[in-house]
């Protein structure tokens, strides 16, 4: 697994993009300091830009926390596309509902 370009692969900016909870609709009487953040099904797409094309060869993942202080759990998106572009995208599938009121935060490197 290897990320290439002629220079070294300089990534200056990574964003994460995620609608938790996005259609549903919450009762009246739900407490939103109780309510997941994360609902099991959504997507949370993690893109990197850099600096210049890169080229993916191989499997890579990003890895990231999600989850309450103290509570976290590591995850990693897995890379959807973007070889031969200055960005590229991954994506997790959350697979059961989570309360993070503080976001999640992604690895230095995984």
């Amino acid at each position: 697994m290897s990320i290439v370009d002629d220079d070294g692969p300089g990534a200056w900016k990574t964003w994460v993009n995620s609608n938790p909870g996005a259609g549903r609709e919450d009762s009246s009487d739900t407490d939103e300091t109780q309510s997941p953040s994360f609902w099991r099904g959504d997507t949370i797409r993690i893109k990197q830009v850099f600096t210049e094309d890169v080229t993916v060869r191989g499997d890579i993942n990003v890895g990231f926390q999600m989850g309450e202080d103290g509570n976290e759990e590591r995850k990693s998106a897995s890379y959807v596309h973007g070889s031969g572009t200055d960005t590229l995208t991954f994506e997790y599938t959350v697979l059961e509902d989570y309360l993070d009121r503080d976001g999640i935060s992604i690895n230095d490197s995984d």
